[in-house]
């Protein structure tokens, strides 16, 4: 049905930010065509991954929020990921300008 494959693309999609785009395609084939997972198996698999998702942000900004340097860090496309304190200092930024997502330019 097309809620299936919407479902399918978007689930594949959001494995991919995390896995990347092969080993998601893979986990997901395994899941659901070889192994016949339930559709409960794979939402706990997506749990799982966003929970990795989240502590891998946290252990970022941790470590980033520790450095004496001003440090950002960005995504492909040059929007903001993650900063430190020093960083908004370092331009005299306020706090509430930047947010993740925001376009460094």
């Amino acid at each position: 049905s097309i809620a299936n494959g919407m479902w399918w693309r978007f689930t594949e999609q959001y494995l991919a930010g995390i896995i990347g785009a092969a080993s998601a395609r893979t986990l997901l084939t395994t899941a659901m065509i070889n192994n016949g997972l339930a559709l409960g198996q794979v939402a706990n698999i997506l749990d799982q991954a966003s929970q990795w998702q989240r502590f891998n942000q946290n252990l970022l900004m941790t470590m980033i929020d520790h450095m004496t340097q001003g440090v950002s860090v960005v995504d492909k496309n040059m929007c903001l990921v993650a900063w430190n304190n020093q960083y908004l200092k370092l331009f005299g930024y306020p706090k509430d300008l930047v947010y993740v997502g925001c376009p460094i330019a």
